[in-house]
């Protein structure tokens, strides 16, 4: 690192976010260095503190997590160890350095029975340890550092690796039939664009304390998961010139799993649009890119 420049430490470096916001179009000067667990493990305190401490990074993005939300059910102690403490341990570490805070968190932290989306001062009632999880490690960070600022946001698609829409075109792919939830509603987030709200989220916090200390920050439009899918193997059939597979809608019910998900986690990212001035792209504008990036594919 140079004089002058600002390092940003990206913990969680192998993930889909970490990578989108290396690559993300950061202000002159500012340096961001993404590191995984090999290189800082964030469950275990001493390291991040001896770690912050020698680099002193001006802003730490916590884009680390344990976001198996079913492998969460039987490794609770796991899931709380990253997505909990390990936030916390960040902030703490962030304190002491001086460094500025975001921390990303997720739709899972209420279970869905509103009826409406969701706005920042809403009662939190998690569903799955996922959830509560996530939801702790938020209290633990904003308890910590008084100037942190936490994002919520909501299934993120796009990006290399362990994605949704990846995952159902490579079943559409090889002919598989392909059965998806469609009474499960949230906002589809695109992982780059949620970067950039990151990005200009550090601006603002390199500036001086925010409105708010909890946003939520999410695609501008709802879907169901079958909506999702339907979509995404349509576009992947126009890229490919082959014939859309049948995409059938199910209940929750219909596909049993360990963890309960809440039925309507809309958020209404409202506050992010007025103190940031930026509203995130909803899914139908980014539906053939995801497909066409998913494919390997580039339109």
């Amino acid at each position: 690192m140079t004089s002058g420049e600002r390092r940003v430490l990206i913990a969680g470096g192998r993930g889909r976010l970490a990578r989108a916001l290396t690559a993300a179009a950061w202000p002159r000067g500012w340096a961001p260095v993404a590191v995984g667990r090999a290189e800082l493990d964030v469950t275990n305190a001493e390291a991040v503190t001896a770690w912050v401490g020698r680099h002193k990074p001006a802003l730490i993005v916590n884009a680390a997590a344990f976001t198996g939300v079913d492998l969460a059910e039987s490794e609770r102690a796991a899931a709380f160890a990253v997505n909990a403490a390990g936030a916390g341990h960040l902030a703490e570490a962030a304190v002491e350095t001086g460094a500025d805070l975001i921390h990303v968190s997720t739709d899972f932290v209420f279970d869905g029975q509103l009826g409406r989306p969701y706005v920042e001062t809403d009662a939190t009632a998690p569903l799955n340890v996922y959830g509560a999880s996530k939801l702790e490690g938020e209290q633990r960070v904003l308890e910590a550092h008084p100037r942190a600022l936490v994002l919520r946001t909501a299934w993120l698609l796009g990006g290399r690796g362990g994605s949704f829409i990846e995952a159902i075109l490579k079943r559409a792919a090889r002919g598989e039939a392909l059965r998806v939830v469609a009474d499960q509603v949230g906002n589809p987030t695109d992982v780059n664009d949620l970067a950039r709200a990151v990005v200009a989220a550090a601006e603002r916090l390199a500036q001086g304390p925010t409105p708010q200390r909890l946003y939520h920050v999410a695609g501008a439009d709802a879907a169901t998961w079958h909506q999702i899918a339907r979509a995404a193997v349509e576009a992947w059939a126009r890229l490919s010139g082959v014939t859309a597979p049948p995409v059938t809608a199910i209940a929750s019910n219909d596909w049993p799993s360990p963890a309960r998900r809440p039925q309507d986690s809309r958020l209404d990212s409202a506050a992010f649009a007025r103190d940031f001035g930026m509203v995130l792209p909803g899914w139908r504008e980014r539906i053939a890119d995801w497909a066409a990036e998913s494919a390997g594919a580039k339109r």
